[in-house]
Protein backbone atom coordinates (compact mmCIF):
# COMPACT_ATOMS: atom_id res chain seq x y z
CA UNK A 1 0.00 0.00 0.00
CA UNK A 2 1.04 3.53 -1.16
CA UNK A 3 1.93 5.56 1.99
CA UNK A 4 2.64 9.44 1.70
CA UNK A 5 2.14 12.26 4.34
CA UNK A 6 1.32 15.44 3.15
CA UNK A 7 3.46 17.82 4.10
CA UNK A 8 3.40 21.16 5.82
CA UNK A 9 4.10 23.39 2.46
CA UNK A 10 0.87 22.39 1.41
CA UNK A 11 -1.48 24.72 2.94
CA UNK A 12 -4.50 23.51 0.99
CA UNK A 13 -5.53 20.09 2.75
CA UNK A 14 -5.52 17.06 -0.08
CA UNK A 15 -8.10 16.64 -2.62
CA UNK A 16 -8.43 13.47 -4.72
CA UNK A 17 -10.19 12.80 -8.60
CA UNK A 18 -11.23 9.29 -8.53
CA UNK A 19 -12.23 7.99 -11.43
CA UNK A 20 -13.93 5.24 -13.02
CA UNK A 21 -11.96 3.56 -15.46
CA UNK A 22 -13.46 2.93 -18.78
CA UNK A 23 -16.90 3.54 -17.19
CA UNK A 24 -19.17 1.78 -20.10
CA UNK A 25 -16.35 -1.12 -20.79
CA UNK A 26 -16.14 -1.52 -16.79
CA UNK A 27 -19.91 -1.68 -15.98
CA UNK A 28 -20.75 -4.61 -19.45
CA UNK A 29 -17.74 -6.58 -17.37
CA UNK A 30 -19.74 -6.35 -14.29
CA UNK A 31 -22.98 -7.49 -15.67
CA UNK A 32 -21.04 -10.09 -17.84
CA UNK A 33 -18.08 -11.35 -16.15
CA UNK A 34 -16.88 -13.51 -19.04
CA UNK A 35 -15.85 -9.88 -20.91
CA UNK A 36 -12.72 -9.98 -18.32
CA UNK A 37 -9.29 -9.71 -19.56
CA UNK A 38 -10.94 -9.37 -23.12
CA UNK A 39 -10.67 -6.69 -25.93
CA UNK A 40 -14.34 -4.81 -25.45
CA UNK A 41 -15.70 -1.75 -27.02
CA UNK A 42 -19.06 -0.04 -26.45
CA UNK A 43 -20.88 1.18 -29.15
CA UNK A 44 -23.12 4.59 -29.80
CA UNK A 45 -26.53 4.44 -30.65
CA UNK A 46 -27.84 2.16 -33.35
CA UNK A 47 -24.29 0.77 -32.88
CA UNK A 48 -22.54 3.01 -35.12
CA UNK A 49 -19.17 3.69 -33.58
CA UNK A 50 -16.72 2.67 -30.47
CA UNK A 51 -17.66 5.26 -27.44
CA UNK A 52 -15.58 3.49 -25.07
CA UNK A 53 -12.70 0.72 -25.06
CA UNK A 54 -10.64 -1.20 -23.00
CA UNK A 55 -7.34 -0.92 -22.62
CA UNK A 56 -6.61 -4.38 -24.39
CA UNK A 57 -9.01 -2.93 -27.04
CA UNK A 58 -6.77 0.57 -27.22
CA UNK A 59 -3.80 -2.42 -27.12
CA UNK A 60 -5.29 -3.53 -30.61
CA UNK A 61 -5.21 0.29 -32.03
CA UNK A 62 -9.12 0.92 -31.78
CA UNK A 63 -9.43 4.79 -31.55
CA UNK A 64 -12.33 6.58 -30.18
CA UNK A 65 -15.35 7.18 -32.95
CA UNK A 66 -14.19 4.09 -35.16
CA UNK A 67 -17.10 3.14 -37.27
CA UNK A 68 -18.09 -0.51 -36.04
CA UNK A 69 -18.65 -1.61 -39.73
CA UNK A 70 -14.68 -0.84 -40.37
CA UNK A 71 -13.75 -2.53 -37.22
CA UNK A 72 -15.71 -5.76 -37.54
CA UNK A 73 -13.81 -6.63 -40.70
CA UNK A 74 -10.17 -6.03 -39.93
CA UNK A 75 -8.50 -9.77 -39.63
CA UNK A 76 -6.61 -8.83 -36.54
CA UNK A 77 -9.80 -7.28 -34.38
CA UNK A 78 -11.54 -10.84 -34.97
CA UNK A 79 -11.14 -11.32 -30.89
CA UNK A 80 -13.09 -7.97 -30.25
CA UNK A 81 -16.23 -8.16 -28.59
CA UNK A 82 -18.60 -5.09 -29.42
CA UNK A 83 -21.34 -4.74 -26.89
CA UNK A 84 -24.62 -2.11 -27.46
CA UNK A 85 -24.71 0.92 -25.26
CA UNK A 86 -27.08 0.55 -22.26
CA UNK A 87 -27.39 4.01 -20.68
CA UNK A 88 -30.54 2.98 -18.24
CA UNK A 89 -27.46 0.68 -16.34
CA UNK A 90 -24.45 3.24 -16.75
CA UNK A 91 -26.58 5.61 -14.91
CA UNK A 92 -27.85 3.62 -12.43
CA UNK A 93 -23.80 2.30 -12.02
CA UNK A 94 -22.79 5.92 -11.68
CA UNK A 95 -25.14 6.75 -9.21
CA UNK A 96 -24.15 3.63 -6.99
CA UNK A 97 -20.28 4.75 -7.29
CA UNK A 98 -21.47 8.58 -6.28
CA UNK A 99 -23.43 6.91 -3.44
CA UNK A 100 -20.50 4.77 -2.38
CA UNK A 101 -17.76 7.66 -2.22
CA UNK A 102 -20.11 9.64 0.20
CA UNK A 103 -19.66 7.12 2.73
CA UNK A 104 -16.10 7.50 2.72
CA UNK A 105 -15.85 11.09 2.71
CA UNK A 106 -18.35 14.24 4.27
CA UNK A 107 -16.47 16.49 1.39
CA UNK A 108 -17.50 15.43 -2.19
CA UNK A 109 -18.61 16.84 -5.45
CA UNK A 110 -19.22 15.26 -8.67
CA UNK A 111 -17.41 16.00 -11.93
CA UNK A 112 -18.66 13.65 -13.88
CA UNK A 113 -20.74 10.41 -14.51
CA UNK A 114 -17.95 8.37 -13.51
CA UNK A 115 -15.94 11.12 -11.96
CA UNK A 116 -16.00 12.92 -8.35
CA UNK A 117 -13.37 15.08 -6.11
CA UNK A 118 -12.77 14.13 -3.17
CA UNK A 119 -11.33 15.55 0.52
CA UNK A 120 -8.88 13.65 2.20
CA UNK A 121 -7.51 13.82 5.40
CA UNK A 122 -3.76 15.42 5.65
CA UNK A 123 -2.39 11.86 7.59
CA UNK A 124 -1.48 9.79 4.73
CA UNK A 125 -4.16 10.58 1.68
CA UNK A 126 -3.30 7.93 -0.11
CA UNK A 127 -3.81 5.42 2.15
CA UNK A 128 -7.39 7.28 2.33
CA UNK A 129 -7.51 6.95 -1.67
CA UNK A 130 -6.48 3.47 -1.62
CA UNK A 131 -9.06 2.34 0.84
CA UNK A 132 -12.22 4.55 -1.11
CA UNK A 133 -11.30 2.45 -4.15
CA UNK A 134 -11.64 -0.65 -2.28
CA UNK A 135 -14.99 0.14 -1.50
CA UNK A 136 -16.19 1.10 -4.46
CA UNK A 137 -14.63 -2.07 -6.20
CA UNK A 138 -16.46 -4.20 -3.42
CA UNK A 139 -19.85 -2.20 -3.20
CA UNK A 140 -20.21 -1.39 -7.21
CA UNK A 141 -17.61 -3.53 -8.99
CA UNK A 142 -16.30 -1.06 -10.93
CA UNK A 143 -11.70 -0.72 -11.07
CA UNK A 144 -10.73 3.25 -10.24
CA UNK A 145 -8.09 4.85 -10.84
CA UNK A 146 -7.28 8.54 -8.54
CA UNK A 147 -5.19 11.76 -8.84
CA UNK A 148 -4.03 13.23 -5.84
CA UNK A 149 -2.90 17.28 -5.59
CA UNK A 150 -3.76 20.48 -3.50
CA UNK A 151 -6.48 21.87 -6.32
CA UNK A 152 -9.07 20.65 -7.91
CA UNK A 153 -6.67 21.08 -11.60
CA UNK A 154 -3.54 19.25 -10.18
CA UNK A 155 -5.71 16.16 -9.19
CA UNK A 156 -7.12 16.46 -12.94
CA UNK A 157 -3.94 16.81 -13.67
CA UNK A 158 -2.35 14.25 -11.67
CA UNK A 159 -5.28 11.61 -12.64
CA UNK A 160 -4.41 12.56 -16.66
CA UNK A 161 -0.70 11.67 -16.01
CA UNK A 162 -0.93 8.68 -13.98
CA UNK A 163 -3.25 7.18 -16.73
CA UNK A 164 -0.42 7.99 -19.01
CA UNK A 165 2.05 6.41 -17.19
CA UNK A 166 0.27 3.27 -16.68
CA UNK A 167 -1.35 0.92 -19.38
CA UNK A 168 -3.83 -1.25 -16.78
CA UNK A 169 -5.48 -0.72 -13.20
CA UNK A 170 -2.91 1.23 -10.91
CA UNK A 171 -4.29 2.62 -7.43
CA UNK A 172 -3.13 5.87 -6.83
CA UNK A 173 -1.33 8.73 -8.20
CA UNK A 174 0.39 11.19 -5.57
CA UNK A 175 3.48 13.48 -5.74
CA UNK A 176 5.92 11.85 -3.73
CA UNK A 177 8.61 14.69 -3.04
CA UNK A 178 6.34 18.04 -3.17
CA UNK A 179 9.59 20.39 -2.88
CA UNK A 180 12.76 18.64 -3.48
CA UNK A 181 11.00 18.42 -7.28
CA UNK A 182 9.63 20.86 -9.73
CA UNK A 183 5.74 21.48 -8.77
CA UNK A 184 3.13 20.41 -10.94
CA UNK A 185 2.49 23.65 -11.13
CA UNK A 186 5.55 24.86 -12.41
CA UNK A 187 5.45 21.24 -14.64
CA UNK A 188 2.30 22.74 -16.21
CA UNK A 189 3.19 26.09 -16.89
CA UNK A 190 6.23 24.70 -18.76
CA UNK A 191 4.71 22.03 -20.21
CA UNK A 192 4.64 22.44 -24.19
CA UNK A 193 1.38 20.41 -24.82
CA UNK A 194 -0.22 22.62 -22.18
CA UNK A 195 -2.30 25.25 -24.08
CA UNK A 196 -1.39 28.86 -23.36
CA UNK A 197 1.08 28.25 -20.92
CA UNK A 198 3.89 30.32 -22.01
CA UNK A 199 1.03 33.27 -22.29
CA UNK A 200 0.16 32.62 -18.80
CA UNK A 201 3.72 32.80 -18.00
CA UNK A 202 3.60 36.53 -19.10
CA UNK A 203 0.27 37.70 -17.84
CA UNK A 204 1.95 36.21 -14.26
CA UNK A 205 5.11 38.66 -15.08
CA UNK A 206 3.03 41.35 -15.73
CA UNK A 207 4.23 41.36 -19.19
CA UNK A 208 1.65 41.28 -22.67
CA UNK A 209 2.36 39.79 -25.90
CA UNK A 210 2.96 41.81 -28.95
CA UNK A 211 -0.68 42.75 -30.48
CA UNK A 212 -1.41 40.05 -33.40
CA UNK A 213 -3.08 41.96 -36.27
CA UNK A 214 -7.07 40.29 -37.09
CA UNK A 215 -7.49 37.68 -39.41
CA UNK A 216 -9.40 38.66 -42.21
CA UNK A 217 -13.12 39.40 -42.13
CA UNK A 218 -12.79 39.03 -38.14
CA UNK A 219 -14.71 41.23 -35.87
CA UNK A 220 -13.03 43.00 -32.56
CA UNK A 221 -14.44 40.56 -30.49
CA UNK A 222 -13.17 36.97 -32.08
CA UNK A 223 -10.12 38.93 -32.43
CA UNK A 224 -9.79 39.35 -28.83
CA UNK A 225 -11.03 35.33 -27.87
CA UNK A 226 -8.36 34.34 -30.72
CA UNK A 227 -5.97 36.30 -28.55
CA UNK A 228 -6.54 36.09 -24.65
CA UNK A 229 -3.63 37.97 -23.66
CA UNK A 230 -4.79 40.68 -24.90
CA UNK A 231 -7.88 40.51 -22.65
CA UNK A 232 -7.03 40.49 -18.44
CA UNK A 233 -6.03 37.90 -17.10
CA UNK A 234 -8.24 35.76 -15.16
CA UNK A 235 -7.72 33.41 -12.13
CA UNK A 236 -6.87 30.19 -13.59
Amino acid sequence: MTRCTWGTANTSPPLALVDVRSMFVSVERVLDPTLRDRAVIVLSHNDGCAVARSDEAKALGVQMGDPWFQLRDKPHLTALVAESSNYEEYGAFSSRFHETVATISATTETYSVDEAFVGLPRADPAVAAETLQARVRQWTGLPTAAGIGPTKVLALRCSASWQRMRHFFCPTAVPRRVRTQPSPRAQIERSESHGGAARFQNLRRGRRLPPQPPRPGASAPLHHLAHPALSPAREM
